[in-house]
């Protein structure tokens, strides 16, 4: 199914869209690690996505971090024109080790 969220470019469409609970609440840094419910660190993707994000942080980084491969996390959003829903979310930890995760959302050439 080829998810098409490019014209999500105001604040009236991304709230209708959270109305209707076909978009949620995603953070970046989550709360596990220290991560607080700031503009800066909130986009807004499809549940599906806050899924994948949720199940990578509590499982793979948290083991990560356990077996101290890994000191330093930053997940960055990539939008796709003028979209304030994020085509995919990078996630890059490392420390002694290095380690890339992307978490595809939708795009216009259907990633999602």
């Amino acid at each position: 199914m080829h998810i098409d969220y490019s014209n999500v470019a105001t604040r009236d469409d991304l709230l209708g869209h959270v109305e209707t609970g076909s978009l949620v609440k995603m953070f970046l840094l989550p709360e596990i690690f220290g991560g607080e419910d700031r503009k800066e660190n909130v986009v807004f993707v499809p549940p599906f996505a806050v899924d994948q994000k949720e199940e990578l942080d509590s499982n793979t980084i948290r083991d990560l971090i356990m077996q101290r491969k890994i000191n330093s996390y930053e997940a960055i959003p990539s939008f796709v024109g003028d979209s304030l829903v994020p085509s995919f979310v990078t996630v890059k930890v490392h420390g002694p080790e290095y380690f890339v995760f992307v978490i595809k959302v939708w795009s216009e050439r259907g990633a999602a």
